[in-house]
């Protein structure tokens, strides 16, 4: 990817991270504040490391969506309630976020590892398996960090061991389908 792209696109990202820490910090929420700091710390390794990771605009689009996706079901009012404590349909607002995380980790980690996993076609299954395990890693890596920031901030927008789980159960479902996808793309170095 170009450097003008990852610069603009790094650009906006700020732009997005410090508007939104500034209306939580207006709204008191210290959890999502948290968040913020996280995601500035992601960009500045994705901008400071890409030379040798080459995300390509795909997966730093894929990205962005997911943290303005996480950001608005903090932000969004929708009838006195956070958007994140909605559901559409039988579906609550946050499932469908980790069903995109999932799918979203699984494009990145396709994309990390697109040259040394010529055995997508020789061994799709093996492909598929690995790309979903590594996309749940990185979705419970979000739990743990979720975790730490309610051990530390006592925030109650976290959720039980049962919010936990099927957070888990939506990644899993989001990464095999990602994984499918990567499976359907023919030239991954498109991604790049």
């Amino acid at each position: 990817m170009n450097r003008k792209c990852l610069a603009v696109m790094s650009l906006l990202m700020t732009i997005i991270l410090i508007g939104s820490t500034i209306l939580f910090w207006q709204s008191k929420n210290v959890e999502f504040i948290y968040y913020n700091i996280l995601f500035f710390i992601i960009l500045l390794f994705i901008v400071t490391t890409n030379r040798r990771l080459h995300l390509g605009v795909p997966v730093l689009l894929a990205l962005s969506l997911l943290v303005v996706m996480h950001l608005s079901g903090g932000l969004i009012p929708i009838n006195g309630a956070r958007l994140y404590d909605l559901s559409f349909g039988p579906l609550p607002f946050d499932k469908i976020h980790h069903f995109v995380l999932g799918s979203v980790f699984a494009f990145l980690t396709a994309s990390l590892f697109i040259d040394t996993l010529e055995w997508k076609v020789k061994k799709p299954r093996l492909f598929f398996f690995f790309v979903i395990l590594a996309a749940l890693g990185f979705g419970a890596l979000v739990e743990i960090l979720e975790f730490v920031g309610f051990a530390v901030f006592h925030s109650p927008g976290v959720g039980d061991y049962v919010n936990n789980a099927t957070d888990l159960v939506a990644d899993l479902f989001g990464a095999a389908f990602g994984a499918m996808i990567m499976l359907l793309i023919k030239n991954g170095k498109n991604l790049r």
